[in-house]
């Protein structure tokens, strides 16, 4: 078989395009948009294209199916059609059930991660960002499915961009781990020996859930969170359990060392850090910032786990810890931080679990592990 690598070495991207629509006989920017992504994102595109051509898609059974039908009714809608199915479809919730839509609309102003939404004013930035992110990554999505390790992790991911897509509540449900988030027995056995570094601590509802789900026979504990009201509550509840080991990091977790401030939120789940806010907080880099073997990561860190990954580059390419990624905060994560994981060690084995509800997809988290 030609190499297209190869091919569109030293190209630029419209011819990159051309070369790729005759391998595909189709029109990519009319397909996927392809014009519209940013250098990064072109270029994973790229790549996932070009496995789909040397590695074309095996239809399996019914659930393979579904999901392949779902990308090419994606492929034939406009991001415009998109927003007005969305519109047509709340229209008809807020007829039918005026909760449910009330639910929905105010989701996005209680957390802005995935944009702004103000249906009477005209504000329709989260419908425009969920279709961009729908349309625009139709190849990176085939991409995941297929390097995902269990038929429960398909089903899941179907289950997300199908609510995204047309606002379906009801796939969720019926895919929703019945173990704790983070932490499922048959994809991590036990925290034996574990050096467990805990990317946004909050009050230590995460290490608790730890120590239920395996024992107190882990070896550290690295507890990193950003908020002063927190911390004491973490501080607390640390003394409060006698846990061993555990060392509070008062820091953020990022690609490089500096300092950001801090966001409140009225949730302080949801804290973040900006080049603004109410006060300066220190960002660390994992690599640097932890002297021993790391064995197990866990990150909820409102937006910021790409950036914190990156920090953690040459300990998950040398180390290879167990990771459990939140990637549902906002609408790249959910293909980019595993495209990037993938990129820094390609031996992990990919899971996808959801512990969240069904009116808006969230608390969906990649597990990766040998």
């Amino acid at each position: 078989m030609e190499n297209i690598k190869e091919l569109i070495k030293n190209k630029n991207r419209n011819e990159i395009i051309e070369i790729l629509n005759n391998k595909l006989n189709t029109n990519l920017i009319n397909e996927i948009n392809i014009d519209k992504l940013d250098d990064i994102e072109f270029n994973n595109e790229v790549d996932n294209i070009i496995y789909e051509i040397e590695n074309p898609f095996v239809i399996n059974n019914s659930f393979d199916l579904e999901f392949m039908d779902l990308m090419n009714f994606l492929k034939k809608v406009s991001e415009d059609d998109l927003v007005l199915n969305y519109l047509k479809k709340l229209e008809e919730i807020k007829n039918n059930n005026l909760n449910i839509y009330n639910s929905f609309v105010n989701y996005f102003t209680r957390f802005p991660l995935w944009g702004s939404l103000n249906i009477n004013l005209g504000d329709l930035t989260a419908l425009k960002l969920r279709a961009e992110a729908l349309k625009r990554h139709i190849y990176d999505y085939m991409w995941l499915y297929r390097r995902v390790n269990d038929y429960l992790s398909k089903r899941t991911l179907y289950a997300i961009l199908l609510n995204w897509t047309i606002l379906d509540f009801n796939l969720l449900d019926k895919v929703k781990s019945i173990f704790p988030d983070y932490y499922e027995p048959d994809i991590f056995i036990d925290n034996k020996d574990d050096v467990f570094v805990d990317c946004g601590a909050y009050i230590g509802d995460s290490i608790a859930n730890y120590i239920n789900t395996y024992s107190h026979e882990y070896k550290r504990i690295y507890a990193y969170e950003i908020s002063k009201e927190t911390l004491e509550k973490l501080k607390l509840n640390i003394e409060k359990n006698k846990l061993h080991d555990v060392i509070i990091k008062p820091y953020g977790v990022g690609r490089e060392e500096g300092s950001f401030y801090i966001n409140e939120n009225n949730d302080s789940s949801a804290n973040k850090l900006s080049k603004s806010g109410s006060y300066e907080v220190k960002v660390v880099k994992l690599d640097d910032d932890i002297k021993e073997d790391i064995t197990f990561v866990k990150m909820d860190i409102e937006g910021a786990e790409y950036d914190a990954l990156i920090g953690l580059e040459n300990t998950i390419k040398n180390k290879m810890p167990k990771l459990a990624i939140c990637i549902y905060h906002g609408y790249k994560d959910i293909y980019r931080i595993p495209i990037l994981i993938n990129k820094m060690n390609k031996d992990y084995k990919f899971y996808i679990r959801h512990n969240g509800g069904n009116l808006i997809p969230t608390e969906f988290t990649l597990l990766c592990n040998k």
